[in-house]
């Protein structure tokens, strides 16, 4: 049975690096995926934290407006 890869260690992170320098990977990555299929573009699908915090939002702009029931 072949070693299993892991992409924070050996040669799975060199190819994780070499992946991520590439394609051209946001910082702050979670994780990717890459699709390579027989004449496709090469895809890829990740998840990443923004660079910047958004700044926090008023109790009262978070919740919804009230509307009266449909009894009134």
């Amino acid at each position: 049975m072949a070693d299993i890869m892991m992409p924070s260690s050996g040669p799975g992170a060199e190819l994780r690096k070499i992946l991520e320098r590439e394609l051209n990977l946001p910082k702050r990555l979670q994780w990717f995926e890459v699709r390579f299929a027989i004449n496709e573009p090469v895809s890829v699908k990740c998840e990443f934290h923004a660079e910047e915090v958004p700044e926090e939002i008023e109790e009262d702009e978070a919740a919804p407006p009230s509307h009266g029931s449909l009894d009134d």
